[in-house]
Formats: C-alpha cells, structure tokens, sequence
C-alpha cells in the first residue's frame, strides 16, 4: 500500500508538532525532515522510520494493512504512537471508502 505525501505530512506534523521543511525523494525511499523530527518511508519494504535529534526512535511496519511498533525509546512513546495511531486510523477509513466504492458498483 503506498500513501500519498501529503497525507503522511499531515500526520507527521499533527502527530510531532513538527513542521517538514524539507522532502528528499529516491526511488522507493521519501524522507520527510522536519526540526526535531524527520521520518524515511520506504513504500516498497512497507515501513516507516522515525528519527529523533540523534537516534532511531521507532519504526512503524506496514503489512498487508496490519500496521505495528518496533523499538520505540520511551521519552518519544507518545509521540510515536499518537503517529501510529493516526496512520491506522486513515488506513481504515481508506479501506472502508473503498468497500463502499467497490460495492456501490
């Protein structure tokens, strides 16, 4: 499943409190750079990797729409998860808007 860059800012900045300000994009890799934060998403190996000022703080994976949380550092717990959480969120109103669409045909 790939998500569109817009959506990902939005929950990026939402979920950090962190504005992006810069986008590197390289094939299958787009990294999101904010100030505090910056986010890789590797659309292709389906995971997101969060970075801290100097560290990994957690990655999201995404398979088959089941989304979960490895290796988050406590101090950044919140933050981390409220990104989880609202990607989950978008996915399952994304898959419920396809059902409907699917069945209204």
């Amino acid at each position: 499943m790939r998500i569109k860059e817009e959506i990902l800012i939005n929950i990026f900045e939402e979920s950090f409190k962190d504005k992006v300000q810069r986008i590197y994009d390289e094939s299958s890799l787009t990294s999101f750079v904010g100030r505090k934060y910056h986010i890789d998403y590797n659309f292709l190996e389906g995971y997101i990797s969060i970075h801290g000022v100097s560290k990994k703080i957690g990655v999201v994976y995404m398979i088959e729409g089941d989304i979960f949380l490895e290796s988050v550092f406590s101090d950044h717990i919140y933050y981390v998860g409220l990104f989880e959480h609202k990607l989950k969120k978008f996915i399952k109103s994304n898959q419920k808007r396809s059902r409907r669409k699917f069945t209204a045909r």
